[in-house]
């Protein structure tokens, strides 16, 4: 259950930044860094200078924080249909 705690939080902040590159009027482009145990995004407001599109960098944020849920609920329902 810690772990199914710590998956929602996790995806919820990966589709939250996502949805927030989306939203941003102005966003042309994303920068990633951070370090092992954080990361971070910022938008740069001229296209081409930043690592990724923001379209790129929004959809892969979604598709990630969609794939951290899918690895923290569907073990568990697995689980439940073997009879453990």
């Amino acid at each position: 259950m810690f772990w199914k705690i710590v998956g929602n939080i996790g995806a919820g902040s990966f589709i939250l930044g996502g949805v927030d590159i989306l939203t941003t009027e102005g966003c042309g482009s994303v920068d990633f860094g951070g370090s092992g145990r954080s990361s971070t995004y910022t938008c740069t407001f001229g296209e081409y200078q930043g690592e990724l599109s923001a379209g790129a960098a929004s959809s892969l944020m979604i598709l990630g924080g969609l794939a951290v849920l899918a690895f923290a609920w569907i073990p568990r329902k697995r689980r439940q249909d073997d009879d453990y």
